[in-house]
């Protein structure tokens, strides 16, 4: 049984009275009744305490429920209620428990003296209602999970042997001396190199200026290639010198070096001007004039007409064909060539196919054939390109240079050249006098490269 706390009444006996018997030493009858005695004595204690009074009658409620010893041990030998109080032997008690009783142990002076128990615990509070708790929702049904597939085991990896490889013996590094830099042409920005610098190897090019660059200007004029002569090498310059260097066949790179220069002296000795191509032709367009300059010039050049009886035979014999300028292709249809043998033209339609075109007046399919063929133009398939101010004076090149006519020229044969170009004397008096205009305005030619201008380069490379 629990230690109970002592009432003040239980406190106070036990400080002047003997002390009470142990219960142990007790017989049943007398243990229930001290134990009723004690249940009695502390009633008013657990009045005041309810809780405490339940914990102390769950604690007894087993003691006075089990039966004694005696009642016990009688039922298993057989012996009734009745029979076990009239067997029963009185309660002996022991010595030590007499003199427990007859000399009680005095009190110490020095012992500390009880202390009162604490007053009963405040009256418990009620408990608060606990709020009914909401009716949980329906779980959902989760989706059995589908059966992983089984993992395929994975290979078993073979460790190949390491090979240290053998040393091998290098070769040593040799560095080679960085060459060493070459003097640049002058170029760029600054001024531009004189005529001998650029046939020793400089280039002119944008953004120079200066006396070479105006000279320059004025030559690509005369040749057909209008720029203005401001002395300064340009976007616009560039361009002129591509569209020069394309018409004599000369890689396009806007820049004047040797190649190109050596092309630009040659083309003043086989070219002429504006203003004689005027005096040839008076009645010439003045677009039509400035737009197939050019190209008449390259073609001289590219015939290697480069002198005054070449030239006066050339143009007075193109500008008859072409009525002075004014077409680059043959007027009539071409119909009265159908079946010319002697031209090439074995199938129906080759006489207007191949009719005259080009500044020469181009005429048969055998013609068209080999003089595209010389060119690296299919003419033969595309006889429509002869008209063509790119390709008509070249046709006229080739036809000029092929057939040997710069030598009739030179003897003076213009007859012979006639009789060549058209196959008989057909505008005879036309050709003459385009002749005639011709020699006149070529006796002034003009000059390739004049001495002033190198005299005048001469100072300026000097003083650079």
């Amino acid at each position: 049984m629990p230690i109970r706390t002592p009432t003040p009444d239980a406190k106070r006996s036990a400080r002047s009275g003997p002390a009470r018997m142990p219960m142990a030493s007790l017989g049943n009858a007398e243990l229930l009744k001290r134990m009723g005695e004690q249940t009695a004595a502390t009633s008013t204690d657990m009045s005041e305490d309810p809780a405490k009074a339940a914990r102390e009658a769950e604690q007894v409620q087993p003691l006075m429920n089990q039966p004694a010893p005696e009642v016990t041990e009688a039922r298993k030998k057989g012996k009734t209620p009745s029979a076990i109080e009239a067997t029963a032997e009185p309660l002996q008690e022991s010595k030590a428990d007499r003199d427990a009783v007859q000399t009680p142990k005095p009190v110490s002076a020095t012992a500390e003296p009880v202390t009162e128990a604490a007053p009963a615990a405040a009256k418990a509070e009620p408990v608060a209602e606990v709020a009914p708790v909401a009716k949980a929702e329906p779980v959902a049904e989760v989706a059995p999970v589908a059966k992983a597939e089984p993992v395929a085991a994975a290979p078993e990896v073979v460790e190949a042997p390491v090979v240290a490889p053998e040393p091998k013996e290098v070769a040593p590094v040799v560095v080679a001396p960085a060459p060493k830099a070459k003097p640049k042409a002058a170029g760029g920005s600054g001024v531009a190199p004189g005529w001998d610098a650029i046939h020793a190897g400089a280039v002119m090019e944008r953004g120079q200026s200066g006396e070479t660059v105006r000279l320059l200007q004025e030559r690509l004029t005369r040749l057909g290639f209008g720029v203005a002569a401001s002395g300064v090498y340009g976007e616009t310059t560039e361009q002129v010198v591509r569209a020069f260097q394309a018409a004599y066949r000369v890689e396009q790179t806007g820049k004047v070096g040797p190649t190109t220069l050596r092309k630009l002296v040659y083309a003043e000795q086989c070219a002429i001007s504006l203003d004689q191509l005027r005096t040839i032709c008076p009645g010439i367009d003045d677009g039509v004039a400035r737009r197939y300059l050019p190209f008449l010039n390259a073609s001289m050049e590219e015939a290697h007409v480069d002198n005054d009886a070449r030239k006066a035979a050339y143009v007075s014999q193109l500008a008859h064909e072409t009525d002075g300028f004014n077409t680059l292709e043959e007027y009539a249809s071409g119909s009265q060539y159908e079946g010319r043998e002697d031209l090439g033209n074995t199938r129906p339609g080759d006489g207007r196919r191949y009719k005259g075109r080009g500044a020469i007046q181009l005429t048969g399919r055998a013609n068209y054939a080999s003089v595209g063929e010389a060119l690296g133009v299919d003419l033969e398939r595309q006889p429509e390109l002869a008209a063509t101010p790119e390709l008509a004076f070249r046709v006229s090149a080739e036809f000029w240079s092929s057939r040997g006519l710069n030598e009739r020229a030179d003897e003076g044969d213009f007859g012979g050249i006639t009789q060549v170009i058209n196959g008989g004397q057909n505008g005879r008096a036309s050709r003459e006098a385009y002749h005639a205009a011709a020699e006149r305005a070529i006796d002034k030619p003009v000059a390739p490269l004049r001495p002033t201008e190198v005299e005048a380069e001469k100072p300026r490379r000097a003083q650079a």
